[in-house]
């Protein structure tokens, strides 16, 4: 795996690592990077090397998860930056360009009546278009794929393999609310919500993170 976190001039970037201990000494730096919320929920510091170490990062802005899945290393909007394989290609502050999207126009709609899944709208749009890595088939993924990440780490782990994620709103999951159709099924990253899962609006805007 080829990236770490590490504490430069104040600020958290990213750099090229396969050392273990590199990765141990990291993780106990990143959590001075990170605001005070983001505190809050953090594995020890051999579980979070751990964690990273299961996820491939393949070095063209994309990451293998331990089950298989690939997924894009930046948030929608966000542009991966090579040099310091990191999300930092636009934009700036807190999101580095990450675009939030509704999930659907209308209440109700762009949701298939069987699987429950978004079929149309937004989200759903934002993924299908994309092309990262040289690839695409991109889609959004189900409430449970996002439960990987969100049940699997903290956002200190986070940040290793998906450096500059977002954590001001939700992410959207694919997943239609199975008991109110207006609803679609969002995920925080944030600090003291990270992993907690909420029925939305699906006409409210979130982030949107793709899978294939």
């Amino acid at each position: 795996m080829g990236r770490t976190v590490v504490l430069s001039s104040g600020r958290c970037v990213m750099i090229r690592s396969i050392s273990l201990l590199t990765i141990l000494i990291a993780v106990f730096s990143v959590f001075s990077c990170l605001n005070p919320k983001d505190k809050e929920k953090k594995l020890d510091s051999a579980s979070s090397a751990f964690v990273i170490m299961n996820y491939q990062d393949n070095g063209n802005g994309t990451v293998t998860a331990p089950d298989g899945l690939l997924w894009m290393k930046c948030a929608y909007g966000q542009v991966w930056d090579p040099a310091w394989n990191a999300c930092t290609g636009t934009g700036g502050g807190t999101t580095f360009g990450a675009r939030s999207v509704k999930y659907c126009e209308v209440e109700g709609l762009c949701t298939n009546a069987v699987t429950l899944l978004a079929d149309s709208g937004p989200a759903f749009d934002a993924c299908n278009t994309i092309t990262v890595g040289g690839l695409t088939g991109w889609r959004l993924p189900t409430k449970y794929e996002l439960g990987n990440i969100g049940q699997g780490m903290d956002r200190p782990t986070m940040l290793w393999i998906f450096p500059q994620t977002p954590d001001d709103k939700e992410f959207w999951s694919s997943s239609q609310d199975e008991s109110d159709a207006n609803l679609a099924r969002a995920m925080s990253f944030a600090g003291l919500s990270f992993g907690q899962e909420y029925g939305r609006q699906k006409t409210d805007v979130k982030y949107v993170k793709c899978v294939r």
